[in-house]
């Protein structure tokens, strides 16, 4: 095994990892959008509202679905050819609708409030990750009352530092 490595340290290393990673605890990470909620609807009413406000013509919600997930900046100015600046005022006009009412056009799929129970009384360890602001994640989660399924909870920052 460890014969082969040349040096003690490499050989410690590993040994360690190999320790370390039996003892590991498992973690189920589920994303948001498209995993526990259908959320295109709160999204994508959200996107074209911004795109309202700024002027571009009225697009078919079933074209804004590429917003589903990404993080906003960059899918503002791939998909509408935006600079910086402008992505950034598209962005709060976004969560301008998107606070107030976006966020709870959404809905659990079926079976998921069940399944994430099961998991919490089996003892293992949850937490839901996404690339939205984690306090739309965390008042989402609470409004659909699974907020106690998860561990943790992992989101984007507002001002774009954690995304």
């Amino acid at each position: 095994m460890c014969w082969a490595l040349k040096r003690r340290s490499a050989c410690k290393i590993l040994v360690s990892m190999r320790i370390q990673e039996k003892n590991m605890t498992k973690l189920y990470l589920f994303d948001l959008d498209g995993t526990i909620t259908a959320s295109h609807p709160g999204i994508t009413r959200s996107v074209r509202y911004a795109l309202r406000k700024m002027n571009y013509p009225e697009v078919p919600l079933e074209e804004l679905k590429p917003f589903i997930g990404p993080p906003l900046i960059p899918q503002f100015k791939e998909q509408c050819h935006m600079n910086e600046e402008q992505a950034l005022q598209a962005v709060a006009f976004f969560r301008e609708r998107y606070s107030a009412v976006g966020k709870f056009e959404s809905s659990v799929y079926p079976g998921i409030p069940e399944m994430l129970r099961r998991l919490r009384d089996a003892g293992q360890k949850t937490g839901i990750a996404s690339s939205k602001a984690e306090q739309f994640v965390r008042e989402i989660v609470r409004h659909f009352q699974i907020d106690t399924c998860f561990d943790y909870i992992f989101g984007a920052a507002m001002d774009g530092s954690r995304v």
